[in-house]
């Protein structure tokens, strides 16, 4: 069975093929997965480098955990401007790849584009609601222009 594995995290790529993280989805949280599943197919904007970046750890060390590239962006205007390339992506991997289960890690804006496109496809998915947005939007987290909304 194989898992197509929605997932927010930013990552780097380098010339042989590994990802990296400096967060602590590495390797090892995805070797969970392939307990039940025999492949994991990821989900995630790479961005490509030479050389990872300092103290970050392995994603794919594994020769079950695969990467399907999202475009990288970092905020609104860039996920915009990427949007269609992004879209694009998402439908080839559901569309391409065999994906026994879907699982997405939610608040997402790659699981909202990704969300729709399998419900055309009636395929059923699972989410990992994960965040508390009582920690995220607390007093003193945004310090900018539009903060006071965060705090109606």
């Amino acid at each position: 069975m194989n898992l197509l594995f929605s997932f927010e995290d930013r990552l780097t790529g380098t010339p042989d093929g590994k990802i990296y993280t400096i967060t602590s989805f590495d390797n090892s949280y995805f070797e969970e997965y392939l307990e039940t599943f025999d492949k994991v197919t990821i989900l995630a904007r790479v961005k490509n480098e030479n050389y990872p970046p300092p103290e970050s750890k392995i994603v794919n060390k594994n020769d079950n955990i695969k990467f399907i590239k999202i475009p990288y962006y970092i905020g609104p205007y860039q996920y915009l401007k990427n949007y269609i390339l992004i879209k694009k992506t998402l439908n080839y991997a559901i569309s391409t790849h065999n994906r026994d289960a879907v699982i997405m890690r939610v608040g997402s804006p790659i699981a909202d584009i990704l969300k729709p496109l399998l419900l055309r496809l009636k395929h059923p998915y699972g989410l990992i609601v994960a965040g508390d947005q009582m920690t995220v939007f607390s007093h003193g987290v945004f310090n900018n222009q539009f903060s006071f909304f965060y705090h109606l």
